[in-house]
């Protein structure tokens, strides 16, 4: 596959956009709803960028227009709606009946004069009402001939009523000129049309050439999403941009280097073979890295751990003024934790080694010069743009300093290849300690003041405004359009990014084609649905976050659900991790949809293997909607291999490929399968009538992560000084299941007989209300569990200074932010020494969950 013409790094970082489209059109096929006229392909076209300030999520207002009042008067005193001015003199009973007579007559006849004659063509029978006799007091009764027009407009109303209460027409999009849109029947043609060739075409343009955040590259795949979504036929298509920090590699700005003694001295080779077929890669390097050159001696730290440190130094391992290497794929896959661990251990630098170090040699993708690219901001500290904390990143937004920021490492760092790694570990024989041998791999020793003098160069370009642009593509739900479902992923890579991120954005734009394709046959759904595809996502969730930051009053109150496609197809095995009620609707539907391989339903699959949905850390782009905006959200995927290889091939890598992953997955079958579920999940959110959302569950679940907060308290060492009281939280959380088992009761109470089942549909209207309160409810409650006052709440010692997470229950573990942490705000000071504070959160987390499930049912 030819790579297109794209410039090198620093004219990406100089130029503007050029305009770019991708060719290419999916067969149309009949399906349950009918058929629909063919359309010749068009190419996406892009209308001028849209700033953040006119989002699709802020209404239009426009001003009514109004005449003046004496024109309106002078107007109805010519119609003769109403009298001229006349002198203020007392009129006769007379002259009151002759008023009314006339303002009546005069309104009836203006009324039926309105109404349209029906003609009929030439050669129809026709009939004509019986004559009425004149009468010589006719001239007397003339003005009850408006009255005789008046019945036939009610006539004619009776009618219309009669033909809406048949539900031929519908205007709430449940049935259109007599087509219904029974939800079983939308999911079943949804599912059905899903395209893998369409998928497969996706992929391939969107990984034809490199499009790291912020690059000229990067704006072209964007361009070219923003148009398919127009094609689509959207009810809005935006594109919201923010002006960001990011860093770039400098041409000739890395290395590493063995420097002393001069009979070892060697220069790394960085980077990354050029893949057959494609344009030589861009520069390895972290996003986010601390620019620098340093040169200090070589130490070894396994895995990067805090008690991978603590042994190393009980073996008498000094790191202070070292270069450390660490293997990546450890215990933390968190590399930006890792690079912190090195820097508050006392070294100076960090490389990271790529590669799955623990499996056979056979079996371990990304061996030999693959390297695994990512970013090192601290995700456990805050997400987005780390120079506007808690707020969106517009031009004219007022910038923290980078100098101390909670979000960035201060020393800096290189990911490197494991056969750059392995001579580097060789060169560290006979210095340090010994340490224990691990098959595949050279002697490992720890190394020691006497070790050789490495060189770490990393030279960046930063940019404090870097332009991103997020795509949004709307479809307007018919009964609650405020209420919003939003499907989304990250496009931006760090090199081709076949499996990750792409695999998502592939998927994600077919399941758009799907529902566009469902809006032209006049469908549309309960509640709104947005389309994301955001930018910036490898460097620190930027584009995501600068979006919910960007919008969160209005995601807090309307914010349903988030369903994340970060890398969905990396392996064969298929993985969930997201919020506790949304776990029951998961499992519905993955009844309905079979394993490509075993062709079982995936269900059996996730029941047999007793899995559950894992919590959600800041691992993808659904962080920022779970523990900033409180939206229920959830990731999914097919992942790792059923040998345990977490992924076909390291993230990252300039490996991932289109054609490598054509090899993985021939057919498209595992992609398919993915979109097939996303759809049917999207759908099941969007257009049920009752969310199907089982807050029973998430009382289950929380009391599961208090059994363990308490296991946890139990384990560690007390005394008088040191003892935390849980018996507040404990009341709440009992409290919390048995509102949120009366709540989900009401549900099967009002569906308990098939005619309330009817009622609770649009046909009662007091009914409707009880739902649409329902969901709300369902919604709002992990709203409620936001602590998001600044000073005082659960995080005001937390992290970031002033505690960019929110969420009582749920956060980023602060040792791996990939990981999840329950009761974060207890634990974090637990984990700290802090026993007052974590008395203190205890109360006030206590607190907050009565609050939040008081209001679930009152």
């Amino acid at each position: 596959m030819s790579g297109l013409d794209i410039p090198s790094y620093d004219e990406a970082l100089t130029s503007r956009s050029r305009n770019g489209t991708g060719d290419g059109s999916s067969e149309e096929r009949a399906g349950l709803l009918g058929q629909f006229p063919r359309s010749n392909y068009r190419r996406p076209t892009v209308e001028d960028v849209r700033s953040s300030e006119d989002s699709i999520l802020r209404p239009t207002v426009r001003p009514r227009r109004r005449s003046s009042e004496e024109s309106l008067h002078r107007e109805l005193q010519q119609f003769e709606i109403i009298d001229p001015p006349t002198d203020p003199r007392p009129s006769s009973s007379r002259r009151a009946y002759q008023h009314l007579q006339k303002r009546l007559s005069t309104f009836a006849s203006s009324v039926s004069s309105s109404l349209p004659r029906l003609r009929f063509p030439r050669g129809w029978p026709t009939c004509r009402w019986p004559a009425i006799p004149s009468l010589p007091c006719t001239k007397y009764l003339e003005f009850l001939i408006p009255y005789y027009r008046l019945l036939v407009v009610a006539f004619v109303i009776i009618i219309i009523y009669f033909l809406l209460a048949s539900d031929l027409f519908n205007f709430r999009g449940r049935t259109f000129l007599g087509q219904v849109f029974d939800p079983a029947t939308v999911q079943t043609y949804a599912f059905n049309e899903v395209d893998k060739s369409n998928i497969q075409h996706y992929l391939e343009y969107v990984t034809g050439f490199g499009h790291m955040a912020g690059t000229e590259g990067d704006q072209m795949v964007a361009k070219y999403i923003e148009g398919e979504f127009r094609s689509f036929g959207f009810d809005a298509v935006d594109k919201e941009e923010y002006e960001v920090f990011l860093n770039y590699p400098k041409n000739d700005g890395r290395r590493v280097a063995i420097v002393e003694p001069k009979n070892l001295a060697w220069e790394a080779s960085l980077e990354e073979p050029q893949p057959p077929g494609m344009k030589q890669p861009p520069h390895i390097f972290h996003g986010y890295a601390k620019s620098g050159d340093v040169t200090g001696r070589l130490m070894y730290a396994h895995y990067g751990r805090p008690e991978d440190y603590a042994a190393l130094q009980k073996k008498g391992a000094n790191f202070t003024g070292a270069i450390v290497l660490v293997r990546q794929f450890g215990a933390i896959p968190d590399t930006g934790v890792l690079v912190h661990n090195a820097e508050s251990a006392g070294a100076i630098g960090c490389l990271l080694a790529s590669g799955h170090w623990d499996l056979p040699p056979g079996e371990q993708p990304g061996r030999g010069n693959m390297v695994t690219r990512g970013s090192v901001a601290l995700m456990s500290q805050m997400l987005g743009d780390v120079l506007t904390p808690g707020y969106a990143s517009t031009q004219s937004a007022a910038r923290v300093s980078k100098n101390g920021n909670p979000g960035l490492v201060n020393i800096p760092s290189l990911p490197i290849s494991q056969n750059v790694a392995i001579h580097l570990m060789k060169n560290l024989e006979g210095f340090g300690a010994q340490l224990e041998q691990t098959k595949g791999m050279p002697p490992l020793w720890s190394g020691n003041l006497s070790s050789p003098v490495v060189r770490l160069e990393n030279q960046l370009v930063e940019k404090d405004k870097q332009r991103i642009s997020n795509v949004l593509g709307l479809v307007r739900g018919m009964e609650q359009p405020d209420r919003q479902i939003i499907i989304g992923n990250h496009r931006d890579a760090w090199c081709w990014g076949a499996s990750s991120p792409n695999s998502g954005s592939a998927i994600l734009l077919e399941v758009a084609r799907i529902f566009g394709k469902m809006m032209a046959y006049g469908w549309r759904p309960l509640r709104t649905i947005v389309f994301a595809s955001w930018d910036g996502g490898e460097y620190n969730r930027i584009g995501s976050t600068e979006w919910v930051e960007d919008h969160v009053d209005d995601l807090r109150r309307n914010g349903m659900a988030y369903i994340n496609l970060g890398a969905a197809v990396s392996g064969t095995v298929f993985r969930a991790s997201g919020s506790p009620p949304l776990e029951s609707v998961l499992v519905k539907v993955l009844n309905r949809v079979n394993h490509p391989v075993q062709q079982t339903p995936l269900s059996d699959i996730w029941l047999q293997q007793k899995q559950t949905l894992s919590g959600l850390g800041a691992g993808g782009d659904y962080a920022p909607f779970q523990h900033f905006a409180g939206i229920s959200s959830i990731d999914i995927g097919f992942t790792g291999t059923e040998k345990g290889v977490p992924e076909w091939i390291p993230p990252n890598s300039c490996e991932d490929t289109y054609d490598f992953m054509a090899k993985k997955d021939p057919d498209f079958e595992y992609h398919h399968v993915v979109a097939q579920v996303v759809s049917l999940l999207a759908l099941e959110l969007a257009d049920a009538s009752n969310m199907p959302f089982n807050m029973t569950h998430y009382a289950a679940q929380t009391l599961s992560w208090f059994t363990s907060l308490e296991s946890y308290v139990q384990s560690l060492p007390k005394d008088d000084k040191h003892k935390l009281d849980l018996s507040a939280l404990r009341t709440s959380v009992s409290q919390m299941q048995t509102n949120m088992a009366k709540f989900d009761a009401k549900i099967e109470e009002w569906t308990a007989s098939e005619d309330e089942v009817k009622f609770l549909e649009f046909d009662g209207a007091v009914g409707n209300a009880k739902r649409i309160s329902h969901n709300s409810r369902m919604a709002n409650f992990e709203h409620h569990l936001l602590e998001t006052g600044e000073e005082g709440g659960v995080y005001a010692k937390g992290r970031g200074g002033k505690g960019w997470f929110k969420h009582i229950l749920v956060a980023p573990n602060i040792h791996n932010a990939y990981e999840t942490t329950y009761f974060p705000a207890i634990r974090d000071a637990l984990d700290a020494g802090d026993w007052e504070a974590a008395q203190s959160n205890v109360e006030k987390v206590a607190k907050r969950l009565s609050a939040a499930t008081d209001k679930i049912l009152n």
